[in-house]
């Protein structure tokens, strides 16, 4: 019986919604991350919490030593930044991971990568995990978790990959919030003339399969696209969202050719003036990603993770309405 687990990344979203789930179920639960604060709540509920970087090679090494399972959530995960960034936390983050479980003999590592290794500046609808990668990464966030798979793939021992699409719930800090922001005083800005479905995934789903992924035979080897299987129109996402929050909903229509052009001067001035510093409030990805479809087969979940998701999108979206209301 596996009684061990270490987590990265526990101090973001993903990775405490997990470690608080194994806590739950009785495994002594090891957690890595660099928030002070985030840690200390995790510690308080009787996790173990090392406040430490994925670039440490010495201290992640350690954190690995007599763990059964390992989690890898961390990473940076951004529409925009420098490519250096990327590539230390992303790449050489999970070559020392690798490098701690490969030394400690770690029973399995569960990898979080990302589905917008499909993505492409076009419509792909039931993507399987065997559909082809788009032929050049949208971003380096997609361009280093791409090269973070293949280290996975290469390392010499038990690996399981997730895919999990567009996480949000209570704790979001991210997704949701950014898109609430992104209102500002005009109305959202609906780019394109279309009404693409969306995919998205609440945590508590992602939760359950990265927790099946620990334990299915099955799934030794092998790579899953995650998502709440329940595509939503763009506009009544959106709409749902911002009502659940309490906040009015004024689409204004904008042109993909316009945002594009918006995306591609603040990227220019962040690139001059902060050398990548500074996030744009509209990328070339960010304005293409809900201008277009996206929507995954999950077959091979439901096989071999016995994945069903428990919580709907509209009951996600409500908690976390709930949550961003108490806290923001």
């Amino acid at each position: 019986m596996k009684t061990t687990a270490l987590i990265t990344g526990a101090t973001g979203f993903l990775g405490g919604a997990l470690a608080r789930r194994l806590l739950g179920e009785g495994l002594e639960v090891t957690c890595l991350g660099r928030r002070e604060s985030a840690g200390a709540q995790l510690a308080a509920l009787g996790m173990r919490f090392v406040r430490t970087d994925l670039e440490d090679a010495a201290a992640v090494s350690a954190a690995c030593a007599g763990q059964d399972l390992v989690f890898h959530c961390g990473a940076l995960s951004a529409p925009w930044g420098r490519r250096a960034d990327f590539v230390a936390a992303n790449v050489r983050g999970t070559a020392n991971l690798i490098a701690g479980c490969e030394k400690h003999g770690i029973g399995r590592l569960v990898h979080v990568s990302t589905p917008s290794v499909f993505f492409e500046r076009r419509d792909r609808f039931d993507l399987t995990e065997s559909s082809p990668f788009a032929l050049r990464p949208v971003n380096e966030y997609v361009r280093t978790k791409l090269m973070a798979e293949r280290l996975v793939d290469a390392a010499r021992l038990e690996t399981v990959t997730l895919r999990p699409r567009a996480i949000f719930g209570p704790g979001d800090t991210t997704l949701f919030p950014r898109l609430l922001r992104a209102a500002g005083t005009r109305g959202f800005p609906l780019v394109g003339a279309g009404d693409p479905p969306v995919e998205v995934t609440c945590v508590e789903n992602v939760v359950d399969a990265l927790a099946a992924a620990a334990e299915s035979p099955a799934a030794a080897g092998k790579k899953y696209n995650i998502t709440n299987g329940e595509p939503w129109p763009r506009e009544r996402l959106l709409g749902e969202l911002f009502r659940a929050a309490g906040l009015p909903w004024r689409p204004r229509r904008v042109s993909l050719r316009a945002a594009r052009g918006a995306a591609a001067l603040l990227e220019t001035g962040s690139r001059v003036l902060t050398m990548g510093r500074w996030e744009p409030p509209l990328t070339r990805y960010s304005a293409e990603v809900l201008a277009h479809a996206q929507t995954f087969d999950l077959t091979a979940a439901r096989r071999d993770l016995g994945y069903a998701p428990r919580v709907s999108v509209a009951d996600g979206i409500q908690q976390f309405a709930l949550w961003w209301k108490a806290n923001s």
